[in-house]
């Protein structure tokens, strides 16, 4: 995604804190950003995987912990939306948001249960 220009650091120790400013400053902010074009588009596989690539560096991430349970729910994934919801009340998300994100999760549940059920349901012919 971002190809950074490499300055030569002498010290280790500051390397490593070069790359954890640029993580923090400019390759998550930019992550992020293209999961919340990515959700608008609907473009759900896209931003999971670009939310995903921010929880490996910040597993606590608030935005994509839930830009990632909402494009679950979209796709049907619903074990995964359920561990998000979980992981994103653990790290002191709103109420508000836990509440919306449990009902759509409860929404999607309902949508399934009941396109299984026509889909085994006999018609009389």
């Amino acid at each position: 995604l971002l190809r950074i220009a490499r300055v030569p650091v002498e010290d280790s120790e500051h390397q490593e804190e070069l790359r954890k400013d640029m993580n923090e400053t400019v390759v998550i902010p930019c992550y992020l950003n293209m999961a919340a074009c990515e959700l608008k588009l609907k473009q759900y596989s896209s931003c999971i995987r670009h939310c995903t690539k921010v929880l490996r560096r910040d597993s606590s991430n608030e935005k994509a912990l839930f830009r990632r349970a909402t494009a679950l729910l979209e796709v049907f994934e619903l074990e995964k939306a359920q561990k998000d919801i979980n992981a994103l009340s653990q790290v002191s998300a709103s109420p508000g948001v836990i509440q919306r994100l449990s009902f759509l999760l409860e929404k999607q549940k309902k949508k399934e249960q009941k396109r299984y059920k026509n889909l085994f349901h006999k018609t009389d012919a």
